[in-house]
């Protein structure tokens, strides 16, 4: 990754998603804050599992764990390229082409209206 990182012109992003209990430990989390911050992202995201996971064991970490994670990328990084994701994005209320099409397939299966099968 650094040394893609070097040749790379575009702007690089990176993503931590914060478990609890995996990498959660202050410890683990100077680790990761070092290697990002040799790794220079133009904007470093910090992630909560906000979706029901694939895996029973990936939890989101406490409130406080979660505070700690950004005070401490916070400091190997900066605020400025940095940000937490805790929320799930709002649903994109745009619809393209025909709208009314689009507002039909909200309502239909395979083309069939539900309740029509």
């Amino acid at each position: 990754m650094l040394e893609f990182a070097k040749v790379f012109e575009g702007a690089l992003a990176s993503e931590t998603m914060l478990v609890r209990g995996f990498n959660t430990d202050p410890r683990e989390l100077e680790r990761i804050a070092e290697f990002l911050k040799e790794l220079r992202p133009d904007k470093a995201y910090i992630s909560i599992p906000v979706r029901p996971p694939a895996e029973p064991y990936a939890k989101p970490p406490t409130e406080a764990e979660a505070v700690g994670a950004y005070a401490i990328f916070a400091r190997a990084l900066s605020s400025a390229r940095l940000e937490l994701l805790s929320m799930l994005e709002p649903p994109q209320l745009e619809a393209r082409g025909d709208p009314a099409r689009a507002g039909m397939q909200r309502f239909c299966r395979g083309g069939t209206p539900l309740g029509r099968v």
